[in-house]
């Protein structure tokens, strides 16, 4: 099996973006940050349905770490044009979009937008290798199934992995981001 492989600009995420867009030739994509470990196929699908209609698409209904986000190569245009952030564009999309549509992902139970399962810091790692432990082969796990064994495993798990709940790790994260846009912008 052969897969295409690019390789873009290691310290500017829109420039990679665009420079991907670009190689395969293609106007708007799902993006899906390898660190966010488990998504949703089906939401995925749904954006690509968005191609020509839509330069922003967003998810909601998931974790923190398991949602994706379409973008047209236009909207990146924009942002690098305009000097955004080239990491925290996240932040910043909503300004620059001209059309936006949201995904509500109807696979998962209320609430869940509060859990945290990206894999950011060494805690994250800790806690999805004992997620897939726990659930069985790592190409059987679902976003779906994760969901549930947490949702079901609650009381347990913020015993010994209390940032999934609790949003400390998600704060951190959110800290970070906001030092490195502050850092991009002066």
């Amino acid at each position: 099996m052969e897969i295409d492989v690019f390789v873009g600009n290691r310290n500017n995420v829109l420039q990679r973006y665009r420079e991907c867009l670009s190689h395969i030739c293609v106007p708007f994509a799902v993006i899906v940050d390898a660190d966010d470990v488990l998504v949703c196929v089906n939401t995925i699908v749904k954006m690509l349905e968005f191609e020509g209609s839509t330069d922003y698409a967003m998810a909601v209904g998931l974790p923190y770490g398991g949602a994706p986000s379409g973008l047209s190569r236009e909207i990146i245009d924009r942002m690098l044009d305009d000097n955004a952030s080239p990491n925290g564009w996240g932040a910043s999309v909503h300004s620059y979009s001209q059309a936006t549509k949201t995904v509500v992902c109807e696979e998962l139970p209320p609430g869940v937008e509060n859990l945290r399962i990206s894999l950011d810091y060494p805690e994250d790692l800790d806690f999805l290798r004992y997620l897939f432990a726990q659930l069985g082969n790592p190409e059987d796990v679902s976003l779906r199934g994760a969901v549930e064994y947490i949702m079901q495993n609650k009381i347990e798990l913020e015993k010994y992995f209390p940032a999934l709940f609790d949003g400390t790790i998600a704060s951190r994260a959110t800290e970070h981001l906001q030092a490195e846009i502050n850092a991009w912008e002066n």
